[in-house]
This record gives C-alpha cells, sequence and structure tokens, in this order.
C-alpha cells in the first residue's frame, strides 16, 4: 500500500490522481486494498484470483 495513503479516508483524494485525465466512465467504482498480492512461483500477479471474489455469485464472467 501507499505510504502517501494514510487512513481510509484519504482513498478519494487519491482516486482521481489514479485516473488521470481519463473520463468518469472509463475509471472504477470503487476500490479494494488486499494486504498482499497473489503470485505464481515466478512472481508473475495472479489478476484471475484477483477477480475471482467480485464475479462470485455471478451468471456469468469476463476476462
Amino acid at each position: 500500500m501507499s505510504k502517501d495513503i494514510k487512513c481510509v479516508a484519504d482513498v478519494p483524494r487519491h482516486h482521481g490522481a489514479v485516473r488521470g485525465g481519463r473520463a468518469s466512465s472509463t475509471g472504477s467504482a470503487d476500490a479494494d486494498f488486499v494486504e498482499a498480492l497473489p503470485r505464481n512461483p515466478s512472481g508473475k500477479v495472479l489478476r484471475r484470483e484477483l477477480r475471482a471474489p467480485f464475479w462470485e455469485g455471478r451468471e456469468r464472467n469476463i476476462g
């Protein structure tokens, strides 16, 4: 986690900086923070495992 963010209240302030100059429709609606990213033995982030909780209970998923 970034050392610039002191608490959850600071997240909305930093969210605009993450989105940059993109339109609001291209940004995410929220952000979920995890203690550690799931990685495979070679060190690559397992993105499918990061997305899995979001897709639980849904009929179909993307990606």
